[in-house]
């Protein structure tokens, strides 16, 4: 089994000998069939667990080839295969600062939209000054907000790591933006 997180179980029928499993010709190939290094680690439970290393997308799929196991009675396992969609790609926000002294916050896509917080966002002048500001969503799924007038020079805006998930829980990546305004 292959989840979304990229947790990969391995589970073998009550009647395989557990000490003839052996975990090093099981394949883990992502989408173009490129190999993906991955450690199985034995469980209590019998099962056998690995994780993908992070920023692997697509289809991820696992093949047991035959005779990597043998039932108690010794005949070699079968071959076995799994796949499933994996996404561990944080997503990343892009921020945008105007000479008008608009803000704008695109989101991913893949941004779950009730996980985003504007509270911790960070907006300053040159001089490392807070700029008080309010974000609003838009229709689209961006935010926006407008410095207050008056204020002159480069605007820098910080939108801080986790302040943000994609749809698998992949927590966001640091956003900065920058602008004279």
């Amino acid at each position: 089994k292959v989840d979304e997180d990229g947790n990969i179980t391995l589970t073998y029928p009550d009647d395989v000998d557990p000490d003839s499993i052996t975990t090093d010709k099981i394949t883990v190939k992502d989408e173009n069939g490129k190999d993906i290094p991955v450690i199985f680690e034995k469980q209590p439970d019998g099962s056998y667990t690995a994780q993908v290393p992070p920023g692997t997308d697509g289809t991820v799929k696992v093949e047991v080839p035959v005779g990597s196991y043998d039932d108690l009675t010794g005949n070699p396992g079968l071959i076995g295969k799994g796949e499933g969609p994996v996404d561990t790609t944080p997503p990343q926000v892009t921020v945008k600062v105007d000479e008008d002294g608009n803000i704008t916050l695109t989101y991913p896509d893949d941004v779950d939209p009730g996980s985003i917080t504007t509270d911790k966002i960070t907006v300053k002048d040159e001089n490392g000054k807070d700029i008080p500001v309010t974000f609003d969503k838009q229709p689209d799924g961006s935010y926006t907000a407008q410095v207050p007038p008056g204020t002159d020079g480069t605007v820098k805006v910080e939108v801080p790591a986790g302040s943000y998930d994609d749809l698998t829980g992949n927590p966001g990546l640091i956003g900065k933006g920058e602008g004279p305004v």
